[in-house]
């Protein structure tokens, strides 16, 4: 199993190809190893819209971490 973080300045959902896994900054399952969709959902007022990482190798104490920037900064 693997595991990611979502990295961003307030919580959001955190969408996995559609599904919704979780929030910003915390470790969050994402199963096997693989090519994933990441996004925050709506409003798409962050950048970049989507991540898709290959996953493969984490563990929940070294997530794969990703960012996102909102458009305020």
């Amino acid at each position: 199993m693997n595991w990611i973080k979502v990295l961003y300045p307030r919580r959001r959902c955190v969408s996995v190809d559609g599904t919704r896994l979780g929030y910003t900054n915390q470790p969050l399952l994402i199963g096997e190893d693989g090519t994933y969709s990441v996004d925050l959902g709506e409003p798409k007022n962050y950048s970049p819209q989507q991540h898709r990482p290959t996953v493969s190798g984490t563990t929940r104490r070294r997530p794969l971490e990703l960012t996102f920037v909102p458009d305020w900064v």
